[in-house]
């Protein structure tokens, strides 16, 4: 049985990976004492903040409920992940309002270093997590899972309109506008 549930997830990490890298960059202009390109940030923290929460997460979610219900015990090291995948939440709630505050609107002060430190923190997290779930929670649902577990998650993802093409396309395109912003963004830096 193919684990398409696992590949999409993996591919979502790699797509994730690249724009906390982009995020990065981001965050070193600010540390350089240079103007960041807020489109970019701001397209981040939206695809973060809207992706995860109705799409990525819940399917990882579904994930570690299959699990459980085949091994209880192969799972208890899994529900963290949920744990974190609800602090994520609020923690990207807030993080998007200050980084707002602090270098959209202007309204919140905040000193360089600390806000750089606290962006850093959470593009660590977020990576620590992710490598996480790929260590533990896509062998664990390849160990445990079976061919009918398989074919349930299927159904349930496909039952599920918030992960269909039409729905998910939305986050296409937001991820594709933060890939140019920021080629357009390393094309202007290195132009004399």
């Amino acid at each position: 049985m193919s684990h398409r549930l696992i590949n999409s997830l993996k591919r979502d990490h790699v797509k994730h990976r690249r724009l906390l890298d982009i995020f990065a960059h981001q965050i070193d202009r600010v540390a350089k004492v240079q103007a960041p390109d807020y489109d970019i940030v701001e397209g981040v923290i939206e695809y973060f903040t809207t992706y995860s929460l109705r799409v990525h997460h819940p399917k990882e979610e579904m994930l570690i409920a299959a699990i459980a219900a085949r091994d209880p015990a192969a799972a208890e090291a899994l529900t963290g992940l949920i744990a974190e995948h609800h602090d994520f939440h609020q923690r990207i709630e807030a993080f998007g309002a200050q980084v707002r505050g602090v270098l959209g609107e202007g309204t919140v002060m905040m000193e360089r270093d600390a806000f750089t430190e606290m962006a850093y923190g959470f593009i660590d997290r977020e990576r620590r997590h992710m490598s996480f779930e790929d260590m533990h929670l896509f062998p664990a649902a390849r160990r445990h899972l079976t061919a009918e577990d398989w074919r349930e998650l299927e159904d349930q993802i496909a039952a599920e309109p918030d992960f269909g093409r039409r729905a998910t396309r939305r986050y296409a395109i937001l991820r594709r506008e933060i890939l140019n912003w920021e080629k357009q963004n390393l094309d202007g830096d290195a132009a004399p």
